[in-house]
This record gives C-alpha cells, sequence and structure tokens, in this order.
C-alpha cells in the first residue's frame, strides 16, 4: 500500500520521514561520489520538467497528442482528449488511470438529453432574432441621432457611432444566452 503522504510505494505514512531522509542521504552520497555539480543537477531537473510537460501532451488511452481545444482534465489531475475519456465513460465512470470517480454526481446522458432539450435549434434562432431586431432599431435610432447632430453643425464619425449599437446588441446577444442557460439549465 503506499504512503498517504507522498503516494509513493515503499513505505508508509508512519516510516515517511524516515524514508525520505534515508533518501536524501543516499542522494548526497551519490553526489559527492560522481562529483555532480549544482549546475549539472539543476540542468537535470529543468531537462526532466520539459520532458514532463512533453509527455502530458498525449493522451494515455489513445497515445495521440491533445490539442487544447480536445483537452478533458479530470476531478483527479489526469488529462485525456475527449474522445477517449467520454468513451471510456459511456463505459465506466472512473479514471482510467487511478480509479477514482470521474463526476459522482453527473449523469453524463441526462445531462446531454437537458441539454439537447433546451437548446433545440427554434430556441436559440428566437434569441438571435430577438437580439438583430434590437440591434437593427438601435442602428435607426443611431442614424437619426447623426444626421441631428450633424444638422446642427457637429462632427460625426459615422463609422464609429454604427459601431456601437452592433457591440450593445453583441453584448445584450450574450447575456440572452447567459440568461436562457442560467433559467433552464
Amino acid at each position: 500500500m503506499p504512503c498517504r503522504i507522498c503516494k509513493q510505494k515503499g513505505h508508509n505514512a508512519r516510516t515517511h520521514e524516515r524514508y525520505m531522509a534515508n533518501k536524501k542521504k543516499k542522494i548526497d552520497e551519490f553526489i559527492k561520489k560522481e562529483d555532480i555539480r549544482e549546475n549539472d543537477l539543476l540542468s537535470f531537473y529543468m531537462r526532466s520538467d520539459s520532458m514532463k510537460k512533453e509527455e502530458s501532451c498525449d493522451c494515455p488511452i489513445c497515445m495521440e497528442p491533445i490539442g487544447d481545444k480536445n483537452k478533458f482534465v479530470t476531478a483527479c489531475g489526469h488529462t485525456f482528449c475527449g474522445t477517449c475519456i467520454l468513451t471510456n465513460a459511456q463505459r465506466n465512470t472512473k479514471c482510467p488511470m487511478c480509479r477514482q470517480q470521474i463526476a459522482p454526481n453527473v449523469k453524463i446522458k441526462s445531462a446531454r438529453a437537458k441539454f439537447n432539450e433546451v437548446f433545440t435549434p427554434r430556441n436559440i434562432m428566437e434569441i438571435i432574432h430577438r437580439s438583430a431586431g434590437s440591434i437593427m432599431e438601435s442602428q435607426e435610432e443611431t442614424l437619426l441621432d447623426v444626421a441631428e447632430r450633424e444638422s446642427n453643425g457637429e462632427s460625426v464619425n459615422l463609422q464609429l457611432e454604427m459601431t456601437r449599437p452592433v457591440l450593445r446588441g453583441m453584448i445584450s446577444f450574450t447575456q440572452r444566452i447567459q440568461s436562457y442557460i442560467y433559467e433552464n439549465l
């Protein structure tokens, strides 16, 4: 059984301090015996860290590189590609590496069904039409405002004035989508 403190095999929590002190002593003896300088150790550790980073980019199931968009990190900290972990989750809800529960209180099928139920194409199109309508109204109001200001002799940047309602509309659209998600999920 591995140690509860450092998760290494070969000792337990009671003998952890003695084990670590013995390990440090052996390393120090090796360094003295082999005449290893501190700079050599630093470069070794830097190389081993960079190797770990490169290794962590591959899915341990399919051994393919994991892109940022397809990366799935479990609660226990293991990284998999989305395809492999979803396939695994359909058969087993435990992490393929350490056998801990991936998501103990989440049922993937019911969450997916709820998402599909809430985000029907019709619901999404309704939100888009409402947002597009408000953007068009804002642009008409902006054009009238610009015409009035120009008739009063003000210098107006039409391009800048026309982008403001679009940006406001995009913010409004994002807020509507967020509120729709919060209300329905």
